[in-house]
């Protein structure tokens, strides 16, 4: 088998019930446990069987619960933002029974527009006890296409993170393409499975891409094989030679040898035009997102460097730092945590 080479929140929760038996809360990567339920509007759903083609977020909540009423102006404009692009909100309400004229009211004034799930049981509803809720606010975003997991259940679906989950996300699913794969391809990604970890590919296409990269890449569910279940991992991947490299930043500083040898010889590295696109290709591959906080695409030349901000650590700019030949051909490329000033 081959290898790849690779905040705290205010939250409500439940005490300990002794007599309730509450499954394990689903991970991300892992597959979104389907239900069959009536929304508080009489329609039927079939989760997540009924978002083919959209990306949902299961979202647990309570009119009572301070954190969740919080979250919602943030949630109303990501679902205003996102929605046409196919992004769907399905809510289940933790409230206490006889809440149903308070839910309404609430979601109304709020501009709530999303369906409701709501049964009167609080966190002892079928719903609730099927994901493990304990805590709320809690939510899941979730692959209508695959019943996958994409992210969840706390900090990456709240606040300013919201957003960034959502954007990443998208632009994953829009730069896939089902399928896409050459017979070549598709025996050499074959080659790099076995009964351990199975990959399913889809192929990334976007603009930037090739015109920074000659090398393929892309969008891999790791299918690991275990013994007490399967477990997937959501990831990018490229082919560097005869090698399978997973796209993930380092933990620390480190030099890439691989990634020159992934540029497209035409690319140079000469413009803040250059280092644009040098940042879009980036956003495909490694999209800027959740504890990166703020999505820092700043970068600067000096000398045969170019300096590329992907985030912040402890408040410092982290990022790439490339060097090049007076024609700006990429010579050798280094990660940094904290970039020079």
């Amino acid at each position: 088998m081959k290898t790849l080479a690779t905040v705290s929140w205010l939250v409500i929760s439940l005490s300990a019930l002794p007599s309730l038996v509450r499954a394990d809360m689903p991970k991300k990567g892992g597959d979104a446990l389907p239900f069959k339920a009536l929304t508080m509007s009489g329609k039927p759903v079939n989760f997540p069987a009924d978002y083919k083609g959209k990306l949902v977020m299961l979202d647990f909540w309570a009119t009572w619960c301070g954190p969740c009423m919080d979250e919602v102006p943030g949630m109303v404009r990501a679902y205003q933002r996102f929605h046409p692009q196919g992004l769907e909100v399905l809510s289940v309400s933790l409230d206490n029974p006889d809440a149903t004229e308070g839910i309404k009211k609430v979601t109304a004034e709020k501009h709530m527009p999303w369906e409701q799930i709501y049964s009167g049981k609080g966190f002892n509803g079928h719903i609730a006890q099927l994901y493990g809720i304990n805590t709320i606010p809690s939510a899941f975003l979730v692959n209508g296409d695959t019943g996958k997991i994409i992210a969840g259940p706390l900090g990456a679906l709240r606040g300013d993170n919201l957003p960034r989950t959502l954007e990443a996300a998208f632009k994953l699913r829009t730069a896939a393409v089902p399928g896409g794969l050459s017979p070549d391809e598709q025996a050499f990604l074959e080659k790099h499975g076995s009964d351990v970890v199975q990959l399913k590919p889809m192929k990334l296409a976007d603009p930037a891409l090739s015109k920074v990269f000659s090398t393929p890449f892309y969008s891999v569910l790791v299918v690991i094989k275990q013994s007490d279940g399967d477990e997937t991992i959501d990831t990018i991947v490229a082919r560097v030679g005869d090698k399978l490299v997973a796209i993930s930043r380092p933990g620390s500083d480190a030099d890439l040898p691989d990634f020159p040898k992934m540029l497209n010889p035409a690319f140079t590295l000469k413009t803040d035009d250059d280092a644009r696109t040098l940042q879009q290709a980036m956003d495909v591959v490694y999209p800027i997102s959740g504890d990166d906080n703020k999505k820092a695409e700043a970068f600067r030349h000096t000398g045969n460097q170019w300096l590329l901000t992907r985030g912040l650590f402890f408040d410092k700019k982290l990022g790439y730092i490339f060097d090049v030949d007076p024609g700006g051909a990429v010579k050798s490329v280094k990660f940094v945590l904290k970039l020079p000033e």
